[in-house]
Order: C-alpha cells, then structure tokens, then sequence
C-alpha cells in the first residue's frame, strides 16, 4: 500500500512538474519555468501553479562522486532554513545520481572571520559598497543594506546609479572606476565621516586617485536620484542617504529602515505593490522563455523508466566479515580510542566548524534581531555536540560518538543525549567543488523522509564550505545485532527477547516497503539496538547507503547496482542474474537474521570469488541448496528464463541436490507449538520463489507472533546485560 504522505514527495522531476522553456543559463546550470503537473483540487488553491527550476550541472568524478558548486551547496542550506514573505522559497530538492541566486550568501557570526580568505570578491559591482571596494577582511551585513540604497535610487531613476567598469581578469578589491563612479555623487569619503577608513587595505590607492582628482567632501546625490518635491520625497532622500553612508557602523539597518518615517507617510507601503487601489493596474512586459526541446529537458525518461540511474557505489559485499562490524560507507570497526576530527578533541573544542578567529569569543553570542529557532538550527558542529571518540574510520569519512551540548532543560527530557556523526570525506576538485559519493546522497535523500521507531533517525546535515565536508548526526545506538549474536553463544537469547527482536526489524521492513523504499544491504550488522534509557532493547535498521525508491514498473535495477547484498544475506534471485527484483530481496534477508539470532552463526557461509561482479556465486549457492534443496519450475515460477539458470544447471548435475528443504536440521527451533510457527514463518521467508516469499505485512500477522507474551514494541536488556555485552561504543550509521 503507497502512504500518500511520503510518496508524493519522491516523485521524479517530470512527474511533477511540466517544463515550459527555458529562461537563462549560467555557471553552474540552466534555468527552466515550469508548471506543476498535480491538479488545484489536490494541489489547493493558494499553492503555487509556476516555479523555476534550476538544473545544477554536475561534474562527476570518478564513477560514483557526484561534484557540486560550494555555491550550491550554501544555497541549498541557508534556504533550506529560511521562510519568509519576502525571501524566495525553495520548494524542493531533487538529487538525480545520474546524470533566484544565493549562491554568495553567508551565515555569520560575530566575531567574523576574515571573510575574503572565502570569497575574495562578491557583490555584483555596481552594487559593490565602498569597504569591500577597499578591501575590507572584516566586513559585515552592512554590505547589504548598501546595494539595497542602490536598488533603491535605481527604482526611482530607471537605470544603475554608480556603472563602474570592472578591471577584467583581476579579482583585487580596489576598482578604480566604481570608486570614481560613487565619488562623484557621494563625495570623497574621510576619516571624519568615516572612522577606520585609513586603516583599510586599499586605503593608499584610494588617496593615489583622489590626488588625481578633484572629488569634493559634500554629497550630491540629491542631483542624481529624481527624489522628486515634497515632504515625503525628502524622507526617501533622507532614508536613500543613510542606507548610502560610507561608515557600515553609522548605515542604517533593515530593522531602523522598516521603521523611517517614509514608511509612515502616504502612500502606505502594502505587501502586494502592483495593483495600487483604483487605479489601472501595472503591465511588464512578457517574460523571455525560450521553447523547450527534446534535448533540453532535465532527467528525460525512455517509456516504462521509472528508476533515475547511478553507479554501485563500489563497496566490499563480500560475505566474510571484517575484523568487526561495518559500518555505513565501508567504515571498519576502529575500537574506542578517543579522537576528533581535525584537532577536536572531548576536552578542547576549538573553532575547526565555524569560520572565525580561534579565540572562540562571542561565539554562542546570538546576533541581534536574530530568530532563536533559526538560529539554534544553524549552530556549528562543535556549538552542539562534544566529541566523545570515535568509533569507526572507513572509505567515506569517520564516525564519532558525540553528546549533546544543550542542557537537558533546554533539550527536553525526551531528547536524544548521544549521537553518531559521521564526518564524510570531500575530495577536492578545483577551488569551489565538493565531491559526494552517491551513497551519501542517496542515504540523506532516504533518510530525510522517513520517520519510524526502528529505523534510524538522521537529526542534522551539517555543511562546512571551508572545509569541503559534509556532517551527518544520527542518533546513537550502543550496539549492532551482531555483537548481541556474537556474545549470545555463552548464554543463548530468550525467546521473549529474540521474538521481540524478529518483530522490530519485521516492522522497520514493512515501513520501509510501504512506502517503496528496498534497503538492499539488510544484516545484523546494519541493525543497531538501543542499550540504555527509556527506550534500552529498542532496534533500529540503518546503514541506507544501497537503499533504493522504487516503483512499478521496476526498471532493470541491475543496471544501476550490479551487485547488491553482502553475500551470506543475498536472496537466490539476485545470484541467478535477475534484472527486475523487488523488496522480497529484504524478507530473504530477514530470513537469514532470524536464523542467525537462533543458531548464533550465519545461515549460508559461502565464498565470494574475488573481483567478480558476476552476479553467479557458485560457493553461496552451493550453500542455500544444501539446505533448502534445488529450485525448480514447480516451486520457483519462471526461474528457467533468469541469466545464470544454465549455470545453475551446471552445478546441480555435478553435485547431487534434494528437492526437499532440510531447514529444521540446519536451525535450532526446538520443540513445541510456538517453535514450529517459528520454522513456518522462516521457512516462508526462505521461499525460492520472490513472489510466494511472504511479505513483511504478513510476517508481522503470522500466528507466531500472537502465541507467548513478548513486549511487541521494546525486548527487554537485562538479559543482554546478563551475558555482559559492553556499553562501549562499537557500531553506529
């Protein structure tokens, strides 16, 4: 069954929106208009009709990176956060492994960092104020307000005030013409008027010029900005002159400029500015948009291609396991030594994530008129969470044990305490890129919708454009159902708390698959379990990094993954080559966890042949037969026509299979009526056929689990405790 809250919301660029043409084209993508495709009546009548979708072109490197703007990135994140009447929304992100700008906006802090060892120059120039002109390092939102005062007077003149010509080719902040250009109606900035100014970098060669010129001290501006007669015209004048003033500490800001008395004087300013009241209403001209063309539409899908391609990501599937637990991204087990990233440690916590002078001050100071819930949201890394140590280092990036910061009072008691974080490593391409693996984006798409108690909750994505790195925060879980597995040979589980464990991962499957999502890397290692607080036993899937959305009709998936799995959990149909598998890959591997939580070892032990992409797995098959006997077109509809059926063959007629299942002489059931559920419920999981496997629906309404009490939500951990599993950190996202 589709849940209609999280579907919608997956759906592909073209499902959703109808591309009219082309409106502009940049640096980093094309611009398109588009429609929405979804009717007024479910869309709603004061939901947008028209948007603009911005394609972002991305540079890949290597096979399975995707290589996005810094730029991109950063407006991605500040809009993400922001909503407000008068600041463009950002509707939705679509990231396709495949195939209104505020690309320079900043978050800032006081103190600042030296802004222009970030971006040596912003502003477009005519709108370029007078400290970045002279190369100001600690310039603030006083930026701002100045290219406001210019929009401002280029309202009331039709045309640019101060039309500078830019040096070509140099990114030094001194423009000898823009300067010349606001010096002839601003006049010639002092240290009177402005205090500081001999201390700015371009002083010198500000002075150079003036000596050349003769540039008087008063303003002029009234003789280049048609202000018009009037008392209410002087107010502009006067508000137009004080957001136009060389000193960024005497400019006014946005919040006094709200309050001017021209805002105060008729005509009173409404938010819709076009239709004035009884008069005609204002007609602009029709906006330029170039036809769409075949070639131009983002994304083109070919009939029936439901699935957006990307590569295998390229991690070890192998069936051996490592040294210790593997998390997300190839991350080994690196036992609990105490370490942060980058020099941050649980007792110092310098300023690596901020972006200012490492003397910390000011740093949880909160700028003025800004939103607490805004703000708070924005917090740097280290602003909200300690570093405890970490866990594990792997291919992607490190993971670290971390605890919250925030007092429990202003928490909450309900909140989380400790986190995993995960820091992914950014390979650099040029001076402004940063280079994602496909999994990453493809476990933060997945992860960011989802909202169920056993499936692991990401809290935060944390950028750092300094640093090129990307923080994912999730909640901690103290262990992996493989230690729990492991350690359970002394002292086997209880039923009570292997039937509750059995029907917490049958519950996250079943959300997963309601809501179209395959998980496609499903082991204990990849199942995380709550060891403490309120909610100690609890179990969560994680490790979303093979995680597909699907739909029906399946596109070839094997086309996008070759192999998926790791080896001992792979279901028969993905060895025999099949190109349209579905979510009964995940109850296969369900399956094998169920009899590995009974025997305490893995169910099918085969061996990988090594640098093989080969879907066919000799050893592993080898190892199902054995135990579930052969598959045939009587009990599997249709295998004939699967890619490695002849290789099958080939195997059978060398080693003598039954067609009978031996499963009870293979996994420990034991004896009674509850034990014999157990093996039909397993045994149903371990069907041959994908269609007859039953489903995660009907698993959790099996008979097993409505015969002796277990607690359906939490197991209990005083048995896990009894066999004296560590509380150390060992596993995590």
């Amino acid at each position: 069954m589709r849940r209609h809250s999280l579907y919608p919301n997956r759906q592909q660029l073209t499902d959703k929106y109808k591309l009219i043409g082309k409106i502009g084209e940049g640096t980093y993508g094309l611009v398109y208009k588009a429609e929405s495709m979804v009717s007024t009546r479910e869309r709603g009548e004061d939901e947008e009709q028209s948007f603009a979708v911005k394609l972002i072109k991305s540079h890949k490197e290597g096979k399975n990176d995707v290589v996005l703007s810094i730029a991109t990135v950063r407006e991605i994140k500040i809009l993400r956060e922001m909503h407000h009447d008068n600041v463009v929304h950002l509707h939705d992100v679509h990231v396709d492994p495949k195939g209104t700008n505020f690309g320079l906006a900043r978050i800032y802090k006081d103190p600042l960092k030296p802004l222009t060892e970030v971006e040596r120059v912003v502003v477009t120039l005519w709108y370029r104020a007078p400290e970045l002109l002279l190369g100001a390092k600690h310039y603030t939102k006083a930026v701002d307000m100045w290219a406001v005062g210019c929009i401002f007077a280029e309202i009331l003149n039709t045309r640019e005030l101060f039309m500078g010509k830019e040096v070509e080719g140099t990114n030094a902040p001194f423009q000898k013409d823009q300067c010349d250009k606001i010096f002839k109606i601003m006049g010639m900035p002092t240290p009177q008027t402005w205090e500081g100014i001999e201390n700015l970098p371009e002083y010198e060669n500000m002075m150079q010029m003036c000596k050349e010129r003769d540039y008087g001290t008063t303003s002029k501006l009234h003789d280049f900005v048609k202000f018009g007669t009037g008392h209410s015209s002087a107010l502009l004048r006067d508000l137009v002159s004080r957001m136009l003033h060389y000193d960024p500490e005497k400019r006014i800001t946005a919040a006094e400029a709200l309050v001017h008395d021209y805002f105060k004087c008729e005509p009173y300013p409404r938010d819709w500015a076009l239709d004035e009241p009884n008069k005609e209403p204002i007609i602009f001209l029709k906006q330029k948009i170039e036809p769409i063309t075949e070639d131009m539409i983002p994304n083109r899908k070919s009939p029936g291609h439901h699935e957006s391609k990307d590569d295998d990501d390229g991690r070890d599937r192998r069936g051996s396991r490592q040294s210790g637990p593997v998390p997300s991204g190839g991350i080994k087990r690196a036992g609990s030594m105490p370490d942060a990233p980058n020099g941050l440690s649980a007792q110092n916590h310098n300023r690596h994530w901020s972006g200012s002078n490492n003397n910390g001050s000011g740093m949880n100071k909160r700028p003025t008129g800004t939103s607490p819930t805004l703000y708070s949201n924005r917090q740097q890394l280290t602003d909200k969470y300690k570093f405890i140590g970490k866990i594990g280092e792997g291919t992607y990036g490190i993971v670290y044990k971390a605890e919250s910061i925030v007092s429990t009072r202003e928490r909450g008691e309900d909140e989380e305490q400790s986190f995993a974080i995960k820091l992914i490593k950014s390979h650099k391409e040029g001076k402004n890129d940063v280079v994602l693996n496909f999994a990453t984006l493809r476990e933060i798409k997945i992860l960011r919708e989802m909202n169920h108690d056993n499936i692991v909750q990401l809290y935060d994505v944390q950028v750092n454009p300094k640093e090129k790195n990307v923080a994912l925060v999730f909640e901690y879980g103290d262990h992996d159902l493989r230690d729990i597995i492991v350690q359970s040979k002394q002292k086997p589980l209880t039923e009570y708390t292997r039937k509750s464990f059995m029907h917490q991962i049958l519950k996250g499957v079943k959300y997963m698959h309601e809501n179209w999502i395959m998980h496609r890397d499903m082991k204990p290692q990849n199942i995380l379990v709550i060891g403490r607080g309120r909610r100690r036993g609890q179990l969560k899937l994680a490790d979303f990094g093979l995680a597909r959305i699907y739909k029906d009709p399946l596109r070839a998936l094997t086309d996008i993954d070759q192999v998926v799995v790791t080896l001992y959990y792979r279901a028969p149909e993905l060895l025999l080559g099949s190109k349209h598998y579905t979510k009964a890959i995940d109850i296969w591997a369900a399956g094998c966890i169920f009899a590995e939580l009974i025997n305490t070892r893995e169910l099918f032990v085969g061996k990988e042949v090594e640098g093989s992409g080969a879907p066919f797995q000799k050893d592993q098959c080898d190892k199902i037969f054995k135990i579930l006997g052969m598959p045939t077109p009587q009990t599997w509809e249709g295998i004939e026509n699967l890619p490695e059926y002849e290789k099958m063959m080939e195997l059978c007629k060398e080693r003598e299979y039954s067609t009978t299942s031996k499963l009870q002489d293979f996994v420990k059931f034991g004896t009674g009526q509850s034990y014999k559920l157990l093996q039909d419920l397993i045994s149903r999981m371990l069907d041959y056929d994908p269609e007859k496997r039953i489903t995660a629906a009907e698993a959790l309404a099996h008979d097993y689990f409505k015969c002796v009490c277990f607690n359906d939500k939490y197991c209990t951990m005083s048995h896990i405790r009894e066999i004296g599993l560590s509380m150390n950190p060992t596993r995590n996202p």
